[in-house]
Protein backbone atom coordinates (compact mmCIF):
# COMPACT_ATOMS: atom_id res chain seq x y z
CA UNK A 1 0.00 0.00 0.00
CA UNK A 2 1.99 3.04 -1.01
CA UNK A 3 -0.72 5.89 -1.24
CA UNK A 4 -4.35 5.94 0.22
CA UNK A 5 -6.43 8.68 -1.96
CA UNK A 6 -8.78 10.10 0.24
CA UNK A 7 -12.62 10.87 -1.15
CA UNK A 8 -14.14 13.46 0.95
CA UNK A 9 -17.36 16.04 0.57
CA UNK A 10 -17.06 18.27 4.01
CA UNK A 11 -13.52 19.86 4.77
CA UNK A 12 -13.99 19.98 8.19
CA UNK A 13 -14.29 16.19 8.49
CA UNK A 14 -11.16 14.95 6.35
CA UNK A 15 -9.27 12.50 8.51
CA UNK A 16 -6.03 13.87 9.53
CA UNK A 17 -3.44 10.83 8.34
CA UNK A 18 -0.21 10.70 10.00
CA UNK A 19 1.11 7.75 8.48
CA UNK A 20 3.97 6.37 6.48
CA UNK A 21 1.60 5.69 3.10
CA UNK A 22 1.26 8.64 1.54
CA UNK A 23 -1.97 10.76 1.30
CA UNK A 24 -3.71 12.09 -1.56
CA UNK A 25 -6.82 14.41 -0.26
CA UNK A 26 -9.44 14.80 -2.89
CA UNK A 27 -12.99 16.47 -2.60
CA UNK A 28 -15.67 14.26 -4.25
CA UNK A 29 -18.52 15.79 -5.73
CA UNK A 30 -22.25 15.29 -4.62
CA UNK A 31 -23.12 12.99 -7.94
CA UNK A 32 -22.24 9.21 -7.75
CA UNK A 33 -21.01 9.83 -11.54
CA UNK A 34 -18.26 12.16 -10.20
CA UNK A 35 -17.48 10.07 -6.86
CA UNK A 36 -16.24 7.34 -8.81
CA UNK A 37 -13.70 7.72 -10.84
CA UNK A 38 -11.41 4.99 -12.24
CA UNK A 39 -8.35 4.25 -10.53
CA UNK A 40 -5.47 2.24 -12.64
CA UNK A 41 -2.69 1.86 -9.62
CA UNK A 42 -2.53 -1.37 -8.06
CA UNK A 43 -0.77 -0.33 -5.08
CA UNK A 44 -3.09 2.73 -4.50
CA UNK A 45 -5.80 2.22 -2.13
CA UNK A 46 -9.42 5.00 -1.94
CA UNK A 47 -10.46 5.76 1.59
CA UNK A 48 -14.30 7.26 1.69
CA UNK A 49 -14.99 9.63 4.34
CA UNK A 50 -19.21 10.66 4.39
CA UNK A 51 -19.69 14.86 4.94
CA UNK A 52 -21.44 14.26 8.34
CA UNK A 53 -18.79 11.74 9.92
CA UNK A 54 -14.90 12.09 11.71
CA UNK A 55 -12.80 9.50 11.35
CA UNK A 56 -10.30 8.73 14.14
CA UNK A 57 -7.28 8.39 13.14
CA UNK A 58 -7.27 4.88 15.32
CA UNK A 59 -10.29 4.11 13.22
CA UNK A 60 -8.05 4.92 9.95
CA UNK A 61 -5.13 2.61 11.55
CA UNK A 62 -6.98 -0.44 12.35
CA UNK A 63 -8.62 -0.54 8.71
CA UNK A 64 -5.26 0.18 7.16
CA UNK A 65 -4.28 -2.96 9.04
CA UNK A 66 -7.07 -4.88 8.11
CA UNK A 67 -6.38 -4.00 4.31
CA UNK A 68 -2.82 -5.43 4.49
CA UNK A 69 -3.57 -8.82 5.68
CA UNK A 70 -7.21 -8.55 3.50
CA UNK A 71 -5.56 -7.02 0.16
CA UNK A 72 -9.39 -8.25 -2.12
CA UNK A 73 -11.80 -6.89 0.84
CA UNK A 74 -13.50 -3.73 1.36
CA UNK A 75 -12.56 -2.52 4.94
CA UNK A 76 -15.17 -0.42 7.19
CA UNK A 77 -16.34 -0.08 10.33
CA UNK A 78 -19.82 -0.81 9.56
CA UNK A 79 -21.07 -4.17 8.13
CA UNK A 80 -25.07 -4.31 6.48
CA UNK A 81 -26.63 -8.11 5.44
CA UNK A 82 -28.76 -7.39 2.43
CA UNK A 83 -31.30 -10.33 1.71
CA UNK A 84 -33.89 -9.31 -1.54
CA UNK A 85 -36.00 -12.44 0.07
CA UNK A 86 -36.47 -11.24 3.57
CA UNK A 87 -38.96 -8.81 5.39
CA UNK A 88 -36.46 -6.88 5.50
CA UNK A 89 -34.13 -6.32 2.69
CA UNK A 90 -32.06 -4.08 4.76
CA UNK A 91 -30.72 -5.06 7.67
CA UNK A 92 -27.99 -4.47 10.37
CA UNK A 93 -27.74 -8.07 12.10
CA UNK A 94 -26.84 -8.79 15.78
CA UNK A 95 -23.20 -9.29 16.41
CA UNK A 96 -22.65 -9.10 12.75
CA UNK A 97 -24.43 -12.41 11.76
CA UNK A 98 -24.74 -12.82 8.30
CA UNK A 99 -23.42 -9.20 6.94
CA UNK A 100 -22.70 -9.40 3.14
CA UNK A 101 -22.14 -5.77 2.97
CA UNK A 102 -19.70 -2.98 4.03
CA UNK A 103 -21.06 0.68 4.09
CA UNK A 104 -18.90 3.20 2.45
CA UNK A 105 -19.37 6.75 4.80
CA UNK A 106 -16.22 4.96 6.26
CA UNK A 107 -14.49 2.47 4.27
CA UNK A 108 -11.19 1.87 2.89
CA UNK A 109 -10.66 -0.58 -0.66
CA UNK A 110 -8.17 -1.31 -3.30
CA UNK A 111 -8.75 1.65 -6.24
CA UNK A 112 -8.65 -1.05 -8.90
CA UNK A 113 -11.97 -2.18 -7.69
CA UNK A 114 -12.90 1.28 -9.37
CA UNK A 115 -12.00 0.59 -12.75
CA UNK A 116 -15.25 0.06 -14.51
CA UNK A 117 -17.78 0.75 -11.86
CA UNK A 118 -18.80 3.79 -13.31
CA UNK A 119 -19.45 2.86 -16.81
CA UNK A 120 -21.41 -0.32 -15.65
CA UNK A 121 -23.59 2.27 -13.26
CA UNK A 122 -24.33 4.90 -16.31
CA UNK A 123 -26.35 2.02 -17.95
CA UNK A 124 -29.21 3.60 -15.18
CA UNK A 125 -30.61 7.10 -14.52
CA UNK A 126 -28.48 8.97 -11.41
CA UNK A 127 -31.90 10.00 -9.97
CA UNK A 128 -32.94 5.76 -9.71
CA UNK A 129 -29.14 5.10 -7.85
CA UNK A 130 -29.75 7.66 -5.47
CA UNK A 131 -29.16 6.43 -1.82
CA UNK A 132 -28.22 2.94 -3.36
CA UNK A 133 -24.63 3.36 -4.36
CA UNK A 134 -22.81 1.98 -1.76
CA UNK A 135 -24.76 -1.26 -1.87
CA UNK A 136 -24.53 -1.45 -5.79
CA UNK A 137 -20.63 -1.31 -5.13
CA UNK A 138 -20.36 -3.80 -2.23
CA UNK A 139 -22.54 -6.26 -5.42
CA UNK A 140 -20.17 -4.71 -8.15
CA UNK A 141 -17.02 -5.61 -6.07
CA UNK A 142 -18.13 -9.04 -5.40
CA UNK A 143 -19.19 -10.54 -9.05
CA UNK A 144 -16.11 -8.42 -10.74
CA UNK A 145 -12.97 -9.03 -8.67
CA UNK A 146 -14.50 -12.31 -5.93
CA UNK A 147 -14.04 -9.15 -3.41
CA UNK A 148 -14.68 -10.22 0.72
CA UNK A 149 -15.33 -7.50 3.12
CA UNK A 150 -14.16 -6.92 6.25
CA UNK A 151 -15.64 -5.30 9.40
CA UNK A 152 -12.93 -3.38 11.64
CA UNK A 153 -13.33 -2.11 14.07
CA UNK A 154 -16.84 -2.55 14.72
CA UNK A 155 -19.38 0.83 16.05
CA UNK A 156 -19.80 -0.54 19.05
CA UNK A 157 -15.82 0.78 20.02
CA UNK A 158 -17.11 3.82 18.80
CA UNK A 159 -14.85 3.82 15.36
CA UNK A 160 -16.02 7.45 14.38
CA UNK A 161 -17.20 10.30 15.56
CA UNK A 162 -20.88 11.71 13.94
CA UNK A 163 -21.00 16.07 13.56
CA UNK A 164 -23.94 17.78 14.97
CA UNK A 165 -27.30 15.57 15.29
CA UNK A 166 -26.39 13.12 12.73
CA UNK A 167 -26.61 9.75 12.79
CA UNK A 168 -25.93 8.90 9.16
CA UNK A 169 -28.70 7.00 9.19
CA UNK A 170 -26.75 4.16 10.55
CA UNK A 171 -28.19 3.43 14.01
CA UNK A 172 -31.78 4.04 15.13
CA UNK A 173 -34.96 3.56 13.73
CA UNK A 174 -36.34 5.72 10.28
CA UNK A 175 -38.89 3.82 8.76
CA UNK A 176 -38.63 6.03 5.79
CA UNK A 177 -34.83 5.28 5.15
CA UNK A 178 -35.17 1.82 6.20
CA UNK A 179 -37.56 1.40 2.95
CA UNK A 180 -35.48 3.73 0.80
CA UNK A 181 -32.56 1.23 1.67
CA UNK A 182 -34.90 -2.29 1.62
CA UNK A 183 -35.91 -0.74 -2.19
CA UNK A 184 -32.22 -0.42 -2.97
CA UNK A 185 -31.19 -4.01 -2.06
CA UNK A 186 -34.24 -5.84 -4.00
CA UNK A 187 -32.89 -3.29 -7.27
CA UNK A 188 -29.21 -4.28 -6.54
CA UNK A 189 -29.60 -7.97 -6.15
CA UNK A 190 -31.81 -8.31 -9.25
CA UNK A 191 -29.51 -5.53 -11.85
CA UNK A 192 -26.10 -6.07 -10.08
CA UNK A 193 -25.32 -9.80 -10.48
CA UNK A 194 -22.79 -12.88 -12.13
CA UNK A 195 -24.73 -12.19 -15.51
CA UNK A 196 -24.77 -8.52 -15.94
CA UNK A 197 -21.00 -8.21 -14.84
CA UNK A 198 -18.33 -9.27 -17.23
Amino acid sequence: MQTITVLYENTSVVPVLNLCEKAVYRKSGRSIFERYNDCYDNMNYVLTNDDDILIPESSVHSMISSAKINPNSIVGSFGRRGDPNSKTPYSNPFGGFGENMVLSGAALYPCRFLNGYRSFIRQWNETSLEHCDDIIFNRWIKFKYGASHVVTPRWSLNPIEYLGDSSGGLHGSNNDWDAVRNDCVRWAWKNVNASSIE
